[in-house]
């Protein structure tokens, strides 16, 4: 019998002529790491939207600054995942980034529905104020800390939302009465739609075009820009100027994805996004005066569509009127965080 110390020799030897055929037998790419890490980024709006624009610019930059380490591919218009399927499969690993509306997320972060509150921002700055601050702070920690399998990396702006409606312009609460609105998935958007005396009818954003041009909605919440690119105004024949609503969108990556990163990649991800988010507010804005512009002269070559502005009281009335809605989900939303809007607010 061989000495036992012969054997481990042997066998051990045997081993590591196995793993060098192995090896050979790899490509190149592999054996040196040189393939890069593929990073999909799927959303559900066009390309000359905010968010569209900021995914295209991401990519861009990402692809040159780590060229050969990370490939970033952007999906458009719901071709990969609508905004739902998106965050199931960022969470589950099926899909690497995405930027579904903060909306989305109320069975992830019920506190997220907090930019779905109507009438709560005055303005972006005031919205900004929240995201770069501590509430923005505090929900990223709260992504990490619950082990969603999503890390959240940065929110991106699309404007405040107006309404638009097939039968009367929409002025007063009464202007509300009986009328089937297309929302996004959140019960506060639809307490809101209820206060003024509407139903609102939860659906995926790639169905709406279709649900308003077949009469099955009497009306929408959207941005401009939103609005515009949807072609939303070719089949509503009023446009209520209301900002009553802001919409943005947090920008995900699964959570193990970015851990698996080496920092530096990480790091520079990071740096580039930064600058993105700063340029998607700017472009947010153009965009959407960009699509009021058009708007505004579409309404005025066909008498099919009209833009209404409000006045100082109607804006009052509407906002009495959704006022309840804040206490009836004051358990969702952490009263602090609801306070310090306030008070940066002065109310």
């Amino acid at each position: 019998m061989r000495p036992i110390s012969h054997f481990k020799k042997d066998y051990g030897y045997r081993i590591y002529i196995i793993f060098l055929l192995i090896m050979m037998a790899l490509p190149a790419s592999t054996l040196s790491g040189s393939d890069p890490k593929i990073i999909r980024f799927s959303h559900v709006v066009s390309e000359n939207t905010p968010k569209g624009w900021g995914a295209m610019e991401l990519a861009r930059r990402v692809n040159k600054a780590l060229k050969g380490k990370v490939r970033m591919e952007v999906y458009p218009n719901g071709t990969l995942f609508n905004d739902n399927q998106a965050i199931e499969a960022v969470a589950m690993g099926s899909l690497e980034m995405a930027a579904p509306s903060t909306a989305k997320f109320k069975g992830f972060v019920p506190g997220l529905q907090l930019f779905d509150i109507p009438f709560l921002f005055s303005d972006l700055h005031a919205v900004h104020k929240t995201m770069d601050g501590e509430i923005g702070r505090e929900l990223k920690s709260i992504f990490r800390k619950r082990a969603l399998g999503i890390q959240l990396l940065d929110f991106w702006d699309n404007a405040f939302k107006q309404f638009t409606c097939n039968t009367n312009p929409l002025t007063t609460p009464n202007d509300f009465k009986g009328m089937k609105f297309r929302i996004m998935d959140s019960e506060i958007l639809e307490a809101q739609i209820e206060a003024l005396g509407g139903v609102g009818y939860q659906s995926a954003f790639s169905d709406v075009f279709d649900l308003l041009s077949e009469g099955k909605m009497d009306g929408q919440e959207n941005t401009a820009s939103n609005i515009y690119t949807q072609h939303y105004h070719t089949v509503q024949h009023y446009m209520t100027l209301s900002n009553h609503g802001y919409l943005g969108y947090l920008v995900i990556v699964n959570q193990a994805f970015w851990e698996g990163l080496p920092w530096p990649v990480q790091k520079k991800i990071s740096a580039i996004l930064k600058e993105v988010t700063l340029g998607v507010r700017e472009k947010a804005i153009a965009f959407n005066q960009h699509a009021l512009t058009a708007l505004k002269t579409y309404a005025e070559t066909h008498d099919a569509f009209e833009i209404v502005s409000l006045t100082s009281d109607e804006k009052q009335a509407l906002q009495r009127a959704v006022a309840p809605v804040e206490k009836e989900f004051k358990d969702l939303i952490p009263k602090r965080w609801l306070e310090t809007i306030q008070h940066d607010h002065g109310l």
